[in-house]
């Protein structure tokens, strides 16, 4: 049961000795108006300073918005907005995590273009939190509280947060992977390989940018690797061995100004005594911790799948593994890796082209799996919230049973419902509802199934031919049956 609070602030509150401004004041007398304050505390931060406040949902918040946790409100002195402001915001979001809403919060800012700029930030990132913008003026005018209440419902209730098609890359909107994250940073403290696999769309890289921000946070080093990209992929294995020394460096250099001198005989020949030096290099400058090398997109690099030719049907993967596997051993100290991808033949086959491969059964793989059907009901009904929409019980077990716990497919057609629904909020989307447009979304849904099938068809033809048998089998029944 959620403890409904009256609008107020806390009676240990002393705002004058949190050292608030006059002006600040004035904006927290406002806003103690339509929510209950808990606390304020000003703090300086990069060399700026900031007063900020928490507020405890309403009644009346909780019936419009379903916010449950307090709300950041964050006061900037500053007549132009600086992009530090949301460097504080992540710091404060991670210290009180237990006690703040991460999707959103409130930003009254002195900059007169606030607005503007607020809108042009969520434009170029899509991913950021619901930033609910004010300026100082706005709490000056006698119509104060009913701007504060429509840009509530402006914020909350005009963007679709489900709509996002790459890799979520923060935590605001990351949902029901947390074990996977722990499990793989586990792995890395105790020096072990890894290898993580899954279905097209199913969150696999977002599971790896959780864990890199896991590992910032706790001033650990990693680099993420896409294997797709070309810049790597056609590279030869000695030169694409050099190229992670070199994005390792460029790494710390752009986040510890840490330059390092590598060395410069990559050949095929010393190829691997270079990248074993090189990596020692770098493990002394970080403090002696141990690196992670995130391998995404991992059939790029594999045998038989690869687009490139000395990769895919060459000695090039072997040559690489065994340099890694080599270097590994003999110094299990340095670094270890995670491969993420959707096929595991990379681990699975022991002999290629009268090679023993130098990864086989190196490491187990870990399959992410589809969502529960509380999983879904955690993540739709969490987002929904934002913007006005709630589901009735039984949505949640036919998005989950419809698209196989599936949290991208179940996202879009979330997504769907949303711009399909009035925009007079809240509003629900009943059982009824969902059953009548079903059929309507799947048909907008064809171009991602088509996308996850065909990658199912390349890299699991024998898994595909399966079930395409069961599913015509199951056709063929039904036919007979009516």
């Amino acid at each position: 049961m959620i403890e409904v609070y009256k609008p107020g602030i806390h009676s240990n509150i002393n705002l004058t000795k949190a050292g608030f401004f006059r002006s600040e004041k004035h904006l927290v007398w406002q806003l103690k108006q339509i929510w209950f304050i808990t606390f304020a505390k000003y703090q300086n931060f990069k060399g700026s300073d900031y007063s900020f406040a928490f507020l405890r949902p309403t009644e009346k918040i909780q019936d419009a918005f379903r916010l449950e946790k307090e709300i950041l409100v964050l006061f900037s002195r500053y007549s132009i907005f600086d992009s530090r402001t949301l460097d504080f915001v992540d710091k404060l979001m991670f210290e009180y995590h237990n006690r703040l809403d991460k999707l959103c919060f409130l930003l009254i800012s002195n900059d007169k273009n606030i607005h503007t700029k607020i809108k042009d930030l969520t434009l170029r990132e899509p991913e950021s939190r619901i930033i609910v913008p004010f300026h100082y003026d706005e709490f000056f005018n006698e119509n104060a509280q009913d701007s504060i209440w429509n840009r509530l419902k402006e914020q909350f209730y005009g963007r679709d947060l489900f709509s996002f098609e790459s890799p979520l890359q923060n935590d605001t909107y990351f949902f029901g992977r947390n074990e996977f994250v722990h499990f793989f940073y586990d792995k890395y403290r105790t020096g072990e390989n890894s290898g993580l696999f899954g279905l097209r769309k199913i969150g696999k890289t977002s599971v790896l940018y959780a864990l890199e921000r896991q590992l910032i946070a706790r001033d650990e080093f990693s680099l993420l690797i896409d294997c797709q990209d070309p810049s790597l992929h056609k590279r030869k294995w000695y030169q694409a061995l050099e190229f992670i020394i070199q994005s390792l460096v460029l790494k710390l250099k752009s986040a510890k100004n840490i330059d390092i001198e590598i060395e410069n005989d990559y050949s095929e020949i010393n190829a691997s005594r270079s990248f074993t030096s090189d990596l020692k290099k770098i493990y002394e400058r970080i403090e002696r911790k141990r690196i992670l090398l995130i391998f995404d997109e991992i059939e790029n690099l594999t045998f038989s799948l690869s687009p490139t030719e000395h990769w895919k049907n060459g000695e090039d993967f072997i040559s690489f593994w065994q340099t890694i596997r080599s270097t590994y051993q003999a110094n299990n100290y340095l670094f270890s890796f995670l491969i993420c991808g959707v096929n595991p033949k990379i681990i699975e086959t022991g002999e290629i082209r009268g090679f023993d491969n130098p990864i086989y059964r190196m490491i187990s793989p870990k399959y992410l799996n589809f969502f529960t059907v509380e999983q879904v009901k955690e993540m739709v009904g969490t987002i929904g919230n934002y913007m006005g929409l709630t589901f009735d019980e039984e949505v949640f077990t036919y998005l989950t049973e419809e698209y196989g716990g599936h949290p991208f497919l179940i996202r879009q057609i979330c997504s769907f419902i949303h711009n399909d629904l009035s925009k007079e909020r809240p509003i629900n989307a009943s059982k009824y509802y969902y059953k009548d447009n079903k059929e309507t979304f799947n048909k907008r849904l064809v171009d991602y199934i088509d996308l996850i099938i065909q990658v199912l068809k390349n890299w699991y033809p024998a898994e595909h031919n399966l079930l395409e048998q069961i599913a015509l089998n199951k056709s063929l029944t039904e036919s007979t049956e009516n």
